[in-house]
């Protein structure tokens, strides 16, 4: 329908045309203009923020994680 016909030309019909078209249509002014991030009062991010599972190795290099095991060769 744009006559895009390579890769070049639908990056440029992208940027060209259709990223503004596709904003004016669809954008939508915030109800109120404050942020909405509040200051995060924790100080453990570095526990917040990651997943910590129980391993245990095995002979023969097997790692077992639950009830899911993986063996290295």
């Amino acid at each position: 329908m744009a006559g895009v016909g390579t890769l070049e030309e639908a990056n440029r019909f992208l940027r060209g045309r259709y990223i503004a078209e596709f904003n004016r249509k669809f954008t939508v002014k915030a109800a109120q203009s404050a942020t909405a991030f509040r200051k995060c009062g924790r100080r453990d991010l570095d526990l917040v923020f990651s997943v910590q599972t129980e391993r245990v190795v095995a002979k023969h290099n097997t790692v077992a994680i639950g009830n899911h095991q993986r063996s290295w060769k």
